[in-house]
């Protein structure tokens, strides 16, 4: 079974310790994440030497956090897809092959804006640049919020038809409202890449696997026959690590780990 877990679950750790943890825990990867490595200045050719003299895979989860691919400001909307190109760019120098892209949202919560045009103008442009790197795209889909509007694998289908040849699409299992929801997505999507796991109280996204609303013990175990690989996901700061530990406890209690 394919586990892997987000770089943020170890904020302030070093690459090397990083690195150390997934395989002294029996990981088969490690999602970097671009603005991690910026924030932190990590050193992209220590992440490529590392990953070169370990066995493990690696993806990469684009920059999202100040950015919107289909912003109603031109240059604002040009300047994040840039910064996915440079996530590319990174990718390509480590060796990874597939990175996780955040849609963009609505500026302002109006029908006459046309935010799915845009937001497949600029998934265009970065799914032809990647393709030039070799790169995967892999769109994720989003929580149900104010303003987030790919929030279902019908709306990214319906965003990106054309696209979908060269798109993926990564099910984050948190911004379901239902377990159901994402068993729809795992059996609709054809071009799924992996899956986010981590659970969700009715407002708090991303919290222990076993501190929510879902029984993921099902879910779980379908997905190993899936054979996809599965990106535990949360942010932790400090040298603790006690929220990576407790989920990992919990796979091993399931034998999944």
């Amino acid at each position: 079974m394919s586990f892997y877990f987000a770089s943020t679950l170890m904020w302030d750790f070093s690459v090397e310790e990083i690195f150390d943890f997934a395989k002294e825990n029996n990981f088969s990867g490690i999602e970097f994440w671009a603005e991690q490595i910026r924030n932190r200045a990590y050193s992209p050719d220590e992440i490529k030497i590392s990953f070169e003299k370990n066995n493990l895979n690696l993806t990469l989860h684009a920059s999202s956090w100040d950015l919107n691919l289909c912003a109603l400001n031109k240059s604002i909307r040009q300047t994040s897809v840039d910064e996915i190109k440079r996530d590319i760019d990174l990718a390509h120098f480590i060796g990874i092959d597939e990175i996780t892209v955040h849609p963009g949202r609505m500026s302002v919560a109006l029908d006459s804006f046309d935010y799915g045009a845009r937001l497949h103008d600029s998934l265009k442009e970065i799914c032809q640049y990647a393709h030039s790197k070799g790169i995967q795209i892999s769109l994720e889909i989003m929580e149900k919020v104010p303003k987030e509007f790919i929030t279902s694998l019908e709306q990214v289908q319906n965003m990106a038809e054309d696209l979908m040849d060269s798109l993926k699409i990564t099910l984050d299992v948190a911004h379901c409202d239902s377990i159901e929801e994402a068993y729809d997505v795992l059996k609709n999507a054809k071009n799924l890449s992996k899956v986010h796991i981590s659970n969700r109280r009715e407002n708090k996204y991303h919290t222990a696997l076993d501190d929510g609303i879902f029984d993921l013990v099902e879910i779980l175990t379908h997905m190993q026959e899936l054979k996809l690989p599965m990106v535990i996901e949360g942010l932790e700061t400090g040298k603790e690590t006690k929220f990576l530990k407790r989920n990992i406890n919990y796979l091993k209690e399931l034998n999944l780990l």
